[in-house]
């Protein structure tokens, strides 16, 4: 019992920065959370936490998914979060300028040309490169051709 330390109760719906402010000052990296009823919900690791506020971070066991992928027909299929500084790396050349100010994605990119509301369909030419949206999950663009 000497080694056993008290949970960390989290009401659901705190802020990530509350709980990470929570985590650090506990010095314990992983909490319980309960409902307004004071049921658990579930639990919260530093991971989940980290993943919202910065988004997607890969598990251990997770492998990398190949973010861009060449199609029979000679086109590209580019996952929706592939960074503009990947894709010209890539392909050994600047496609797109790397404008951090504005986007970093090539989501990002297509939105700020599409400048509406992205539909599987949508598609535009830029510096003789032609891009299309192949899949939108909800509003985001999750994979471009």
């Amino acid at each position: 019992q000497d080694i056993l330390e008290d949970p960390i109760y989290i009401i659901q719906n705190t802020p990530a920065f509350k709980i990470l402010s929570l985590f650090k000052s506990k010095k314990q990296y992983i909490g319980t959370v309960i409902d307004e009823y004071g049921g658990v919900v579930g639990i919260i690791t530093l991971h989940d936490l980290i993943e919202a506020i910065v988004g997607d971070l890969p598990d251990e066991d997770e492998q990398d998914e190949l973010d861009i992928t060449k199609r029979e027909d000679g086109s590209y299929l580019i996952n929706g979060k592939t960074l503009i500084f990947e894709l010209n790396q890539y392909f050994q050349k600047e496609i797109i300028e790397d404008n951090i100010s504005q986007y970093t994605t090539i989501a990002g990119f297509m939105l700020e040309h599409l400048k509406s509301i992205p539909v599987a369909g949508n598609n535009f030419e830029y510096e003789n490169y032609y891009f299309e949206i192949m899949d939108v999950d909800g509003l985001r663009i999750d994979k471009s051709l």
